[in-house]
């Protein structure tokens, strides 16, 4: 019986080394729980820091948003006056079109016109030139009856 009172003895120091080890890791245990809180108590006031500057930083891009759109705004209103001017200018080359148009037209009832001068003047030349002739003939004529008239006299 020694025995089971010594295996007896053996087993209740054992469960008090046991149960006072058990107390120590509930303590450790207790303490990591009281870490551990404190640790997430400081990184949620970190991460409440980083969701205002988070905040802060989208607040800005909101600003920047909405400068992009009063740009984006001003530049579809250059756009608007591009193609305004544009759409003159496209009229402004119809009526260009439409002198050129005229201008062709006038140039071929000059040169219509030139053509019926030139052939005119051609026929009037050669009218004119017949007529010399003849006058020169006339002329070479009576100049030589006058010069008939006066050998034959004297």
């Amino acid at each position: 019986m020694v025995r089971v009172e010594e295996r007896v003895a053996h087993l209740e120091g054992q469960m008090n080394e046991l149960s006072q080890g058990l107390s120590d890791v509930r303590e450790a245990i207790h303490h990591l729980e009281q870490r551990v809180d404190l640790q997430f108590g400081t990184v949620g006031s970190q991460f409440n820091s980083v969701d205002a500057r988070f905040n802060a930083v989208d607040a800005r891009f909101e600003v920047i948003d909405r400068r992009f759109d009063s740009v984006d705004r001003r530049f579809e209103a250059v756009d608007r006056r591009f193609e305004a001017v544009d759409r003159h200018f496209e009229a402004v080359d119809r009526q260009f079109a439409a002198v050129d148009h005229r201008f062709d037209t006038l140039d071929r009832r000059f040169d219509t016109l030139d053509d019926k001068v030139c052939r005119q003047f051609d026929a009037l030349d050669s009218k004119v030139s017949r007529q010399f002739a003849w006058l020169v003939g006339i002329v070479v004529s009576a100049i030589v009856a006058a010069m008939g008239a006066v050998l034959s006299r004297g």
